[in-house]
């Protein structure tokens, strides 16, 4: 204040930082964008950061589940998630490397620091979905075996009403899916079947 009274006041303006998600389609490996404009964010604009008063602002460090970093000497920061690694740069663009075993279905949730030029920090996180990639089996030709066909099935070779067999070995194969796909050998799985009974 002064002799007339005058109040001067400072408004001590931090930046804001909102949280942000993204996901990876059905099969994806990576996802990417960026946190602080939002641009290819689930988000969008919605998410967009604000550096307040004291610009600029910067990201200045990056936590996930398993490992956080501090320091972009090395290329960006980068943490480890339960489903994926995160690579993010100073300026809020980010990737998202998927690990081959991540299932479908899974959150990865990281939180980052944003910081402005006076030293004022905020965090957000960013929440990554694996969407699920659901396998697709295809429709296998119809088969017909016989019990004398299959080892231990106490069949009666040549008896009344035995059937020839027809594609009596063969494969089950599905694409798609979170992992890669598997081959089942009919023959075996038939025979398993009858040890059982």
């Amino acid at each position: 204040g002064n002799a007339n009274g005058l109040i001067i006041k400072l408004n001590h303006d931090t930046p804001v930082a909102r949280n942000d998600e993204d996901n990876i389609t059905a099969g994806g490996d990576i996802a990417e964008g960026n946190v602080i404009t939002g641009e290819g964010t689930d988000t969008g604009a919605t998410g967009a950061d604000d550096t307040g008063a004291d610009a600029p602002a910067s990201i200045t460090k990056l936590e996930g589940a398993l490992s956080s970093d501090d320091s972009a000497a090395g290329g960006g920061f980068v943490a480890e998630g339960n489903f994926g690694v995160l690579t993010m740069q100073a300026d809020g663009s980010y990737s998202y490397n998927r690990n081959d075993s991540a299932p479908g279905s899974a959150v990865d949730t990281f939180t980052y620091s944003y910081t402005d030029a006076d030293g004022d920090t905020v965090t957000a996180t960013l929440k990554i979905t694996i969407s699920d990639d659901a396998p697709v089996l295809e429709t296998p030709d119809p088969i017909l075996v016989d019990d004398d066909d299959v080892s231990g099935a106490g069949g009666n070779p040549d008896g009344p009403g035995d059937d020839d067999p027809t594609l009596a070995s063969g494969t089950l194969e599905w694409s798609g899916g979170d992992f890669d796909s598997e081959l089942f050998d009919l023959a075996a799985v038939n025979e398993a079947l009858h040890t059982r009974r």
